[in-house]
């Protein structure tokens, strides 16, 4: 599962809007809850990290170009 899959899940509200944006398909279970099968989606506390963690990732990636 690529590392941003969780941030535009939640960004977006699901998985499948997720999949769609990255040209993916839906990501298998990776044991941990990470996000909140809610309408929208909601990151659980350890998802917020992960969500952190892409955010920041992503903002050097494009400042690095």
């Amino acid at each position: 599962m690529a590392l941003r899959t969780p941030a535009v899940a939640v960004r977006l509200g699901t998985f499948e809007a997720a999949a769609r944006e990255l040209h993916a398909t839906p990501p298998p279970r990776i044991g941990g809850a990470l996000l909140h099968r809610a309408r929208p989606l909601e990151a659980s506390e350890a998802g917020l990290v992960l969500v952190r963690l892409a955010a920041q990732i992503e903002d050097q990636r494009t400042r690095g170009r």
